[in-house]
């Protein structure tokens, strides 16, 4: 006696359901990844090929992609950061360009400098130490009496830059007498060697 399979014949119908199930997750993938490398949705809508309004559906309809949504925007989060610490600290080569053209040394190499980013190194400080580096502080005081405030947070900031400045150009220049702050933020002196 023949047995009947159980199994459903594919019908076009199924078949094209099944073809949109894997486009969907397809795009859904590469949206997700586009978000993991610190870039916008909407490069990610384009790079999935769909439009930023089918990622918002998505997300407003699937708990499972909004959660995964949120963990690659984190990964480009941190992604980005890292950028922002390897160009302010670490420093990016540059050629050295003299009246318009690229400077070369005796041997025919290119010349170079490393540059590194004031501005990004601020906004890193801002991130992390927001109590100390902040440009702007909301005080509120309650007083019956009379206050004279002698404090200029442009000279504050003005003797930090200078801090910091100093700072960069011990560590740039290798030079000995940086010093490594800890916790409580007392400074200990260290040479560039060890």
């Amino acid at each position: 006696m023949a047995t009947k399979s159980t199994k459903k014949a594919a019908t076009p119908r199924r078949k094209a359901r099944d073809v949109t199930a894997n486009v969907t997750a397809n795009a859904r993938e590469a949206f997700l990844d586009t978000l993991r490398t610190g870039y916008s949705i909407s490069k990610g809508a384009r790079n999935a090929k769909v439009s930023r309004m089918t990622v918002y559906r998505w997300r407003d309809e699937d708990d499972a992609f909004r959660a995964a949504w949120d963990d690659a925007l984190s990964e480009g989060n941190d992604v980005l950061v890292d950028e922002a610490q390897r160009r302010a600290v670490d420093g990016v080569e540059e050629p050295v360009v003299n009246a318009g053209r690229v400077a070369k040394d005796d041997d025919g190499n290119i010349l170079k400098v490393r540059k590194f980013s004031d501005s990004l190194l601020q906004t890193l400080l801002k991130a992390r130490l927001p109590l100390i580096f902040r440009e702007n502080a909301k005080v509120q005081l309650e007083h019956s009496g009379e206050v004279a405030v002698k404090h200029d947070p442009t000279e504050t900031f003005t003797a930090l830059a200078g801090e910091l400045d100093a700072i960069a150009a011990r560590i740039a220049g290798g030079i000995q007498g940086a010093a490594v702050v800890d916790e409580d933020g007392a400074a200990e002196p260290t040479d560039a060697a060890g």
